[in-house]
């Protein structure tokens, strides 16, 4: 999980940064940083949807569209109360 921040965002930014000081021409690299950067939260909340069990099994309950063992349990006598607006 650590290894996407490094690679989205400090080692493209890092490079712009310190690619100048160098000498280093970079100009067509700072449209990838763009795209590397913006790229990073959608990938990052993937990983973290991926590693965690209970996140990893909602989402896939949630894409195959199946019921999960809370749902089964409810039967049809089950009373839903409304919470109290105010």
């Amino acid at each position: 999980q650590s290894l996407i921040p490094f690679g989205f965002l400090h080692c493209t930014a890092g490079l712009v940064l310190f690619a100048p000081v160098f000498g280093i021409d970079i100009e067509g690299f700072s449209d990838f940083v763009s795209v590397s950067c913006s790229c990073f939260p959608p990938l990052d909340a993937i990983a973290t949807i991926l590693l965690m069990h209970d996140y990893r099994e909602a989402a896939f309950t949630c894409i195959l569209c199946r019921r999960t063992k809370m749902n089964s349990k409810i039967s049809s006598n089950s009373v839903v109360i409304p919470a109290n607006k105010h």
